[in-house]
């Protein structure tokens, strides 16, 4: 926990030292990116804790991609606890957001949004596997699937 304090605390001592216009996208970027690490660190471990990193991030999101990028991570926490509902409550949030805004903002056709819907749609699969339903699980997991080719991780 030190360690990634300590990590924390350089993110933001570093990007406090940068362009003040270009910084704060990427101080926040950066921070998200160091949180969803701790978040994904401790899910299976304590998600009380991952839920709560999540949740208190979400309040002082300022930028809606950075908010629902959250939002994402923060249903994915709830599969732990099998709690399908709100995963798929959330889940349904962020598709809405994406489905709205990717029209008219071209960020949102970056390789990390396609890494995003990729765990969305994949945990969304996970979830219609676990209710015995393969055939919804098979469909959210192509689209996953096709995300997933159009983002960064593997």
């Amino acid at each position: 926990m030190k360690l990634f304090g300590l990590i924390g605390l350089l993110i933001l001592w570093n990007c406090s030292c940068v362009d003040r216009h270009r910084s704060h996208a990427l101080c926040e970027q950066s921070l998200i990116d160091s949180l969803e690490v701790r978040a994904q660190d401790s899910l299976f471990s304590n998600v009380h804790y991952s839920r709560s990193q999540v949740l208190d991030a979400l309040t002082q999101a300022q930028d809606s991609q950075v908010y629902y990028r959250l939002l994402a991570l923060y249903g994915k926490t709830f599969f732990v606890s099998s709690d399908f509902d709100s995963i798929l409550y959330y889940n349904r949030r962020v598709k809405e957001f994406f489905r709205n805004a990717s029209q008219s903002s071209e960020s949102l056709q970056s390789p990390r949004w396609n890494d995003v819907l990729s765990d969305v749609y994949n945990i969304e699969g996970n979830v219609w596997m676990q209710l015995n339903r393969p055939d919804s699980a098979i469909i959210d997991y192509k689209k996953a699937y096709g995300y997933r080719l159009k983002g960064k991780k593997r």
